[in-house]
């Protein structure tokens, strides 16, 4: 048995020192390609973390006769292309910003005095 079968066996049973090594394993690889595909490090720091929480949850379904890395690169590579359509469907709010307008709206607190009082009597 391999050691990546060996330290995934170990992260099924619950054993957090081979959680965490398979994190330090794989973290910067994951981490970097999350900065390239999203260019934006925030973004790719958030990603990392769901990638890991995704990898965790399908652990049992990866086959031990293939190589681990291949497997958790390609996690990488589809929580990044998902994010990416999200973005594209639902535009960030700053893209809107230079549509609105730069000066405040007029003060109608004065007119609005008026209608309350105009309302009273």
């Amino acid at each position: 048995m391999g050691e990546d079968a060996i330290l995934v066996r170990r992260c099924l049973k619950g054993d957090e020192a081979a959680v965490r090594a398979l994190i330090e394993r794989f973290q910067s690889d994951v981490f970097g390609l999350c900065v390239r595909l999203l260019q934006h490090r925030q973004d790719a720091e958030d990603m990392t973390q769901e990638v890991f929480l995704r990898i965790f949850r399908s652990l049992k379904r990866w086959d031990p006769t293939r190589p681990l890395k291949p497997w958790i690169m390609g996690i990488t590579v589809n929580r990044c292309r998902t994010l990416i359509v999200q973005r594209v469907k639902r535009p960030e709010l700053a893209d809107y910003l230079h549509e609105t307008p730069a000066n405040q709206p007029a003060d109608d607190s004065a007119e609005l005095v008026r209608e309350i009082q105009a309302a009273i009597k």
